[in-house]
């Protein structure tokens, strides 16, 4: 007998109390992919801060690198009492839209698994209706385009059907169905794998990496946009402060070298 014949079958997410797919169920998913800069994960920061997200579960972090840490807040608000885990899920009632917030890498050479056996199953259960990918391109490596250029690219076969549901007709954005050459391995398999189940749309920023707060910054206006969400003014979360250099230097000596 194999030895998958006798493992039980992961879960690919574990729900908070209360909580099912049925909550998430015909919901948008916004879902930052592994790329240069980390701009899709600050995206998502502003995202989570600004609208009324409720962590609703974890997922699945068995081909991930071991990660806890205090759970992230606004500095204007309460800290909150918990930890964060390495990739959870969150959800807003008041726009129906699910997130996906990833903290720690992959572990090298296990990408296909993960996105095979945590990833896909997780979408297909919650059978969304539609999935919005974010991804950064460095600016260096592609031609004819100029570095804070945001584009939206759609799966050719369903492009009309991605334009209606997106909403995204009178916002002025160029559109284009072929994607420029993604040599992230995470992506490409990504992009395979949900072509053959999801309709998915992919946002896509062009930058350098370095201070990609305004990127971040963009990127999450252009989402706003695209759902026709109205933002005012975006919050930032503590954990930004501090990592670009921004963090006012101490000179008590009881800070240290490490201060």
């Amino acid at each position: 007998m194999s030895l998958d014949a006798v493992m039980p079958e992961k879960d690919c997410i574990h729900f908070t109390p209360g909580h099912s797919f049925e909550d998430i169920k015909n919901s948008i998913l916004l879902f930052p992919s592994i790329s240069v800069a980390n701009v899709p994960q600050l995206t998502a920061d502003l995202l989570l801060h600004t609208l009324p997200f409720v962590r609703i579960g974890t997922i699945n972090d068995d081909y991930l690198h071991s990660f806890v840490s205090p759970i992230d807040y606004v500095a204007s608000e309460l800290r909150p009492n918990g930890v964060s885990y390495g990739i959870e899920l969150y959800y807003c009632q008041d726009q129906n839209l699910t997130l996906v917030q990833q903290r720690a890498p992959i572990i090298a050479g296990l990408h296909e698994e993960h996105i095979a056996e945590v990833i896909v199953p997780l979408l297909k259960q919650a059978d969304f209706k539609n999935v919005i990918l974010f991804h950064l391109l460095d600016a260096g490596l592609v031609e004819n385009i100029f570095p804070g250029t945001l584009q939206v690219y759609t799966q050719e076969d369903q492009l009309s059907k991605s334009l209606e549901a997106l909403r995204i007709s009178e916002q002025g954005y160029q559109l284009l169905s072929s994607l420029p050459e993604i040599d992230a391995p995470y992506m490409k398999c990504l992009m395979k794998s949900l072509g053959e189940f999801v309709n998915y749309s992919i946002l896509v920023a062009f930058a350098y990496e370095g201070d990609n707060f305004y990127d971040s910054l963009n990127m999450a206006t252009k989402v706003a946009h695209l759902l026709d969400i109205d933002v005012s003014q975006w919050k930032t979360p503590v954990s930004w402060f501090g990592v670009y250099g921004d963090k006012p230097v101490s000179n008590a000596m009881e800070d240290g070298l490490y201060g």
